[in-house]
């Protein structure tokens, strides 16, 4: 990315980059605690971390030279060192709720996740929220989800799919740390129709469910893409069950962003690359979690950031 930190940083934490590589630690710990949404973006402040690490890529400008892939592969494997030291140090700073609106982060227990998986043409991965304390007043888990898919049709067409991006919402109640059972679903309530015999996580009810299953002849690639983060606030009055313009069947969702919405939360993708014509039958199917991301700017390498799914 383009960085000049005269530019793109407050000058408290300008004060703690110019002391040098030995204050990485402190200016993320404080970085998060900034108003501005791109300050807890995970790849922005790895970015920030590695040019710290190596202030000689500073140009006349002040702008930082960016990695280029294909002549420094070290600049790049220590890029993604840092994003995995980053990512540990944020899963233990709480942002404080005075500037980012967001209570808690939710988790995927381990019990609390089913998948993900590969089915037959398709994908499974079913998760149940977790907050790590129990809610202070009564709110909701809301997330942020888009899916694409790029390849060619069952006739041979080309297809560039994007579904209109929205937001979707789970109840929790004050001095609860879960949804609301009432609230969860299956995939075969979600599709409408009875599953096989003998595929059981079907009838799991769970909180939030990728789903997919391709038809015969196509080929390309599903993304999907979500970011999670619990808000103790009413819901906006765009928020309506059932909306057909969404994806999120029974539970609330919009199309419209919330005002309050902070592009953070417990970010996951999906990535299911498929070839289905005559003769193929071929799949590869990864995922990718950190606790703190967002959908804008999640752009994990592939498919070396990925953990994949036989």
């Amino acid at each position: 990315m383009a960085f000049n930190p005269t530019v793109d940083l407050t000058p408290e934490l300008q004060q703690l980059f110019t002391h040098g590589p030995g204050m990485w630690h402190p200016l993320v710990e404080k970085a998060l605690k900034q108003p501005g949404s791109n300050y807890r973006d995970l790849d922005w402040l790895t970015s920030v971390v590695f040019y710290l690490n190596h202030l000689e890529r500073r140009k006349p400008d002040g702008y930082f030279r960016p990695i280029d892939p294909g002549t420094e592969p070290a600049f790049v494997a220590e890029y993604y060192d840092w994003r995995k030291k980053i990512s540990s140090l944020i899963s233990f700073i709480k942002v404080p709720t005075a500037t980012a609106a967001i209570a808690q982060f939710p988790h995927i227990p381990v019990s609390g996740q089913y998948g993900p998986r590969k089915i037959p043409d398709g994908f499974y991965w079913g998760v149940q929220f977790q907050l790590g304390a129990p809610a202070t007043n009564d709110g909701y888990i809301i997330q942020e989800i888009s899916q694409t898919f790029v390849g060619t049709t069952s006739g041979g067409a080309p297809a560039n799919v994007s579904k209109p991006r929205y937001w979707e919402a789970w109840q929790i109640k004050r001095g609860a740390v879960g949804t609301d059972y009432a609230s969860k679903i299956t995939v075969a309530a979600s599709i409408g129709r009875t599953p096989p015999a003998g595929a059981s996580y079907l009838h799991t009810p769970v909180d939030d469910i990728f789903f997919d299953k391709r038809l015969p002849g196509e080929t390309g690639t599903v993304i999907y893409v979500a970011s999670a983060a619990f808000y103790e606030l009413p819901l906006p009055s765009t928020f309506v069950t059932n909306n057909p313009s969404t994806g999120a069947s029974n539970l609330p969702s919009t199309t419209s962003r919330p005002a309050f919405w902070r592009d953070l939360g417990l970010c996951r993708v999906l990535r299911f690359e498929f070839n289905l014509t005559a003769g193929a039958g071929s799949s590869t199917l990864g995922t990718f979690q950190v606790p703190v991301g967002s959908v804008a700017h999640a752009s994990p390498n592939w498919p070396r950031d990925f953990t994949m799914h036989p």
